[in-house]
Parts: C-alpha cells; structure tokens; sequence
C-alpha cells in the first residue's frame, strides 16, 4: 500500500469527553471531535460572517455544531440543528465553544485560559 493509500484511510479525527454538566443526563456523554480540513474552513467561514455581523454568540453555536459528537465522533448536530442550541444558555454554549476551539485548533490553548477555564454558567 502506497504512503497516499495509507493516508487516505487514515482516521484521524481525534475524540475526547466532554461532559455537559448543565445539560444534566443528556450531557453526560458528549465528546468534543477535531475537525477534518473542509469541516475546519466552514467554521472558520461561518466565524468570520457572524463577527462581520456582530454575533459573536452565533460564532460560538457554529463552534458547538461542529465540534460536539457521540463517542464514536459523529457529530451530534446538524447544520440545520443551530435553532436548537440557540436556544441553550449562552454562558455554557460559550464555555463549551472556548474549550471546543482549543480541542479543535480553531484557536490556541492561551487565547482560551483567557476566555475562561471553568463553565461560568
């Protein structure tokens, strides 16, 4: 198998758990997933929209989407999921988005102790 084959069937999406305190039962066996290079440009595209905009929180939900996943790391949320976590607490979807950004390479591990190093919700 050639070095291109081997890479090719690599999975290196990277999984860690990631439990929601504030989303009690359901939030429990959440993960956080990296993202795969086209998955990192749409959130980065989406960012960059929101902050044109001036909603920051949105950016965050975009973040939330993408990087929460089940054990396996398929994500939890769809695209067409962002009504759902709109409507949760946005000191948790904050927290969660910090550590996610971190975990995903979206931004480095300084930039987020600033942010916040435990869940202010």
């Amino acid at each position: 198998m050639s070095t291109k084959e081997k890479l090719a069937s690599l999975n290196d999406v990277k999984v860690t758990p990631f439990p929601v305190p504030e989303w009690e039962e359901a939030g429990k066996g959440l993960h956080l997933r990296s993202l795969k290079g086209k998955e990192w440009t749409s959130v980065l595209l989406k960012i960059v929209e929101c902050e044109k905009q001036s909603r920051g929180l949105d950016a965050n939900i975009w973040i939330c989407l993408y990087c929460l996943s089940e054990p396996d790391g398929t994500r939890v949320f769809s695209d067409d999921d962002f009504p759902i976590l709109a409507e949760k607490n946005g000191a948790t979807l904050s927290w969660i988005a910090s550590n996610a950004s971190v975990f995903a390479g979206l931004k480095g591990d300084s930039e987020a102790k600033k942010s916040s190093k435990k869940n202010p919700g």
